[in-house]
């Protein structure tokens, strides 16, 4: 499994998933999965500004499913950019910006093709999982130091007793227990 945001996706390949800053993540019984990782910050995509929003929305979803013929070329473009990294002739940073665009947007294409048979999100329930996330962002953010339930419910706009029902409903976990674990 790969773990975002405390909710367990199983990986059976091809998967495809997108971590945006801010999500908690680890992988848990992950042995024998072979894949590639591409770690950039948001600046490198200043020629494409789109492509941090089309991230941040690909984040918010489960992991994507690709095809066979669409697993190949995301494949193929991972070992492209590998390719330029490791050579770094000059220019090498702008291949590398143009294969991360073309990237985001095949990722994009695919979790578009979900279309219609993805389920709709009930509104009340979005809320209530918005507002957890927005939580699990808090705790994660550097610097954290021993900032109280109070205040994090404060900032979220929420009384505590709600923020810490909320918690436990969404992730099974109390809101200190889930902060001692991420800490």
């Amino acid at each position: 499994h790969h773990v975002v945001d405390l909710h367990p996706w199983p990986v059976t390949p091809p998967h495809l998933g997108v971590i945006v800053p801010g999500q908690i993540h680890h992988w848990q019984q992950a042995e024998g999965i072979e894949g590639s990782v591409l770690l950039f910050n948001e600046d490198f995509l200043r020629r494409h500004p789109d492509d941090a929003a089309v991230l941040h929305v690909l984040g918010a979803l489960a992991w994507l499913r690709p095809d066979a013929r669409q697993m190949e070329g995301l494949t193929a473009l991972a070992a492209e950019m590998q390719g330029e990294l490791r050579r770094a002739e000059p220019g090498y940073e702008s291949v590398l910006r143009a294969y991360l665009h073309i990237l985001i947007v095949r990722a994009a294409r695919i979790a578009d093709a979900l279309g219609p048979t993805a389920p709709a999100p009930d509104g009340a329930a979005t809320k209530v999982s918005g507002l957890v996330d927005r939580y699990l962002r808090l705790i994660a953010a550097p610097r954290q130091g021993s900032r109280t339930l109070d205040s994090y419910a404060r900032e979220i706009g929420v009384s505590p007793g709600h923020l810490h029902e909320l918690v436990r409903e969404q992730t099974g976990l109390t809101p200190g227990k889930l902060t001692r674990r991420h800490r």
